[in-house]
């Protein structure tokens, strides 16, 4: 779990790859997150924003598309 300052676009990084391995297939995973998100109409993209990213720079945000690469990637039941 992640909170607040610890939410850091490196961390959240560190934190999903780690179930990559961590989960098998009898697992379940969870992922909840609350916090500002971004869209971008242009890319039609969304994203995350991190705790440490700047106003208006999407360069620091987390894409949805590396979370569903990521999500993919974990072999857990669902």
């Amino acid at each position: 779990m992640l909170l607040d300052e610890q939410a850091s676009l490196n961390n959240i990084y560190v934190e999903l790859t780690k179930y990559v391995e961590r989960i098998g297939p009898q697992d379940n995973l969870v992922v909840y997150y609350s916090g500002h998100g971004h869209y971008d109409q242009l890319l039609n993209e969304g994203y995350w924003v991190p705790f440490d990213a700047k106003v208006d720079a999407p360069g620091e945000y987390l894409s949805n598309s590396y979370l569903l690469k990521v999500i993919n990637s974990i072999n857990s039941q669902h």
